[in-house]
């Protein structure tokens, strides 16, 4: 269960970069219809999102729009689904028909202006603010290695079971190999980084 899933961007236009990111639920075929922490399958959700650059400076959006307004944004969370980096084509304007790096045609919109930085780092917020949460049975014991205490009751765990990874990609434009030209073309992938939310409710 996590509350965020966090990981860089880039959107480098000298490099030609692009990013999705890789959002995975594999153990929602694992619940029946409506049951927590999923809703319905026809229900839709609000997201959150934060984007920093590589100095830190933020910007935030707590329902996925940009500039800073409430906004409608609602989303429906499949088991598999991509968040493409792209500058200025999401919302109001018609997604893409695939994903600019894995060419996945499961999109999840997020953006409606074009993005602020080039490259960063972005926090997508699944909070159980929003009523995404599970509880555990009474008895469960929870330890933390910080400070060594163990405790034992119910607990609050908030967010969803969700992993994935980002997949970017780069041109080099055109290189030397030996008399004749040709093109570097790179890509690589990292594995998202998660927040936790548990709470102590109860014995």
């Amino acid at each position: 269960m996590s509350s965020q899933v966090l990981n860089e961007y880039v959107r480098d236009p000298g490099t030609a970069s692009q990013t999705d990111w890789v959002m995975t639920m594999p153990t929602k075929r694992l619940y029946i219809d409506g049951e927590a922490p999923f809703g319905p399958p026809a229900t839709t959700e609000t997201i959150g999102l934060d984007l920093y650059d590589r100095e830190e400076r933020a910007i935030s959006s707590q329902t996925g729009c940009f500039p800073l307004q409430p906004c409608a944004f609602p989303v429906t969370l499949r088991s598999v689904f991509i968040v493409p980096i792209i500058d200025g084509k999401m919302l109001p304007a018609p997604l893409p028909s695939t994903s600019l790096v894995l060419g996945s045609r499961n999109l999840l919109p997020m953006f409606d202006n074009p993005l602020p930085f080039q490259s960063g780092w972005a926090s997508f917020q699944l909070n159980e603010f929003w009523g995404w949460y599970m509880e555990s049975a009474a008895g469960s014991t929870s330890y933390d290695p910080s400070t060594g205490v163990t405790q034992t009751g119910r607990f609050r765990l908030g967010g969803l079971p969700i992993t994935g990874l980002m997949v970017r990609t780069f041109k080099n434009g055109t290189l030397h190999c030996g008399t004749a030209a040709c093109q570097g073309n790179y890509g690589g992938s990292f594995s998202h980084r998660y927040r936790r939310s548990i709470t102590y409710i109860g014995p």
